[in-house]
């Protein structure tokens, strides 16, 4: 009888150490997923971030010759986002930095070496920025801060938490003159 369980024991022990292995294993797994959306988010991050860069500061500024000096906030768009002609899913029609407030996209990322997809939703919100601290600020201003975000959706993010990388950019009327 005291072999038997002494089997009994050792058979538990065995089982504990493969399911103990085996979740190990898991770990290992989930973070390495976890690692490699977050690089593909950053990668989105930052490619939407440069397309953002590539505007005009302001639509007042589209057609300027000169550089808007930071105290010139004269003709600066009072709302943010998209006007006239331009399509707000469609950053295609897009010529100054604000139009893509409220700006959201899910794109399909390819991961795991290509044999797999994620979702990831982006989102770019524009907020005028106090000049010295870039904190928000109703008024207009020569600052704006282009915060992109990238989220992986939830549903897709199973036995770890989702991605999410928050990009902030900030922009000057001056950036567009440097890009020349």
């Amino acid at each position: 009888m005291p072999q038997a369980i002494l089997i009994v024991i050792a058979s538990v022990l065995l089982g504990l150490l493969g399911l103990s292995r085996h979740e190990g294993m898991a770990q290992d797994t989930r973070a390495s997923e976890q690692r490699e959306v977050e690089a593909a988010a950053l990668v989105l991050a930052e490619t939407w971030a440069g397309q953002v860069r590539d505007l005009t500061y302001d639509e007042a500024d589209v057609s300027r010759t000169e550089v808007r000096l930071r105290n010139d906030n004269s003709g600066l768009s009072a709302t943010l986002g998209t006007e006239g002609a331009e399509v707000a899913s469609d950053p295609r029609t897009y010529d100054d930095v604000d139009d893509f407030h409220g700006f959201e996209r899910r794109e399909s990322v390819p991961v795991g070496g290509g044999s797999a997809t994620v979702d990831l939703d982006v989102r770019v919100d524009v907020t005028y920025a106090r000049i010295n601290t870039w904190e928000p600020v109703s008024a207009r201003t020569t600052a704006k801060v282009a915060t992109v975000t990238v989220r992986e959706d939830t549903t897709l993010a199973l036995g770890r938490r989702p991605v999410e990388v928050v990009l902030p950019v900030r922009l000057t009327p001056a950036q567009q003159f440097v890009r020349q």
